[in-house]
């Protein structure tokens, strides 16, 4: 994935179509 300088992260469209992630999807990324 790529993060822009304003700390945005671009998610690959076949990442996204799997997991069903649309406009307005809030996704959390978690530290482990």
């Amino acid at each position: 994935m790529k993060v822009t300088t304003k700390g945005q992260v671009t998610i690959p469209v076949n990442i996204r179509e799997k997991l069903g992630i649309t406009p307005d999807t809030e996704v959390d990324f978690v530290q482990e």
